[in-house]
């Protein structure tokens, strides 16, 4: 994986925690606000996911998408 795309996503992490504390919990139907740097993030690291393998970058993309679907659940994007 390329170590700029890791950098990328790492400081896009860090801005969406810091971004979701400041939304309250969203009412049915609604997103937050920090919801589409979680499909950025996963993006940005798609391409250094090995394909048919399970690696660790797979597994963080798994995890950040689950945590963002628990904080905005009705988020059907995620």
């Amino acid at each position: 994986m390329k170590t700029e795309a890791l950098g990328h996503a790492r400081a896009m992490h860090q801005e969406y925690l810091r971004i979701v504390e400041l939304d309250g919990k969203p009412e049915k139907g609604e997103r937050k606000i920090a919801d589409d740097l979680l499909l950025l993030i996963n993006e940005v690291l798609e391409e250094g996911t090995k394909k048919g393998e399970i690696d660790p970058i797979l597994i963080y993309r798994i995890g950040i998408l689950e945590y963002g679907l628990e904080r905005s659940p009705y988020n059907f994007d995620i």
